[in-house]
């Protein structure tokens, strides 16, 4: 099975991030780290996020102080802290998206069928 980790950063994201999380979470045929970055918010999603990686081996909250400011530098922040080498694959995910159960593994057929280096969709 494919190795990937997808990286998150989340800011106020307490209202749709469960959601998010689970769909992740439930994607077929892959070996999945879910890696998280939290701008401190008074929201509560700190809280929630390390609760929940107690119950999942396989989230992992990236911890500092750091108020980033946009989605984009804390991604870029992300891309920093991971060992790339230990994964096939790297993706990006919102806090407020909802994938399905099979998107990681489809995009992966469709990068390895046309030999593309990287993905992106909307």
């Amino acid at each position: 099975m494919n190795k990937v980790a997808i990286l998150m950063p989340t800011y106020k994201g307490i209202k749709y991030i469960k959601q998010q999380i689970q769909s992740i979470i439930r994607q077929k045929k892959v070996n999945l780290t879910l890696i998280i970055s939290i701008d401190p918010s008074p929201d509560g999603t700190f809280d929630f996020l390390n609760n929940l990686s107690k119950s999942f081996k396989n989230i992992e909250i990236i911890k500092h102080y750091k108020n980033f400011g946009s989605p984009t530098k804390n991604f870029f922040y992300l891309l920093s802290k991971v060992d790339a080498n230990k994964y096939d694959y790297i993706g990006l995910s919102d806090h407020d998206d909802i994938w399905k159960e099979n998107k990681i593994i489809n995009e992966i057929n469709l990068l390895k069928r046309n030999n593309f280096d990287c993905y992106s969709s909307s």
